[in-house]
């Protein structure tokens, strides 16, 4: 093998391939943004207000009360509880 297919080779193991691999098992944090859009959709659908806090959000009832969103979706915190 000449010299510069072997250069070739290692800049392709070296960069594209984490590129790659980056790209197929790095997608929790779209995890985290879908879990979250599901959440503030059931308290916007339940006719309550919703906040962005952070890196979440709570749900705000007709009483003013807030609740966490992910609390508010498990049923943990507002009417049902």
């Amino acid at each position: 093998m000449s010299r510069g297919k072997i250069i070739v080779i290692c800049i392709i193991i070296l960069f594209v391939v984490p590129m790659f691999a980056s790209l197929l098992f790095n997608n929790k944090s779209d995890d985290v943004d879908k879990n979250l859009l599901v959440a503030v959709n059931k308290c916007a659908y339940d006719g309550y207000r919703y906040e962005k806090r952070g890196d979440g959000a709570v749900c705000i009832l007709k009483d003013g009360t807030e609740c966490d969103i992910y609390m508010y979706y498990n049923g943990l915190c507002g009417s049902i509880v």
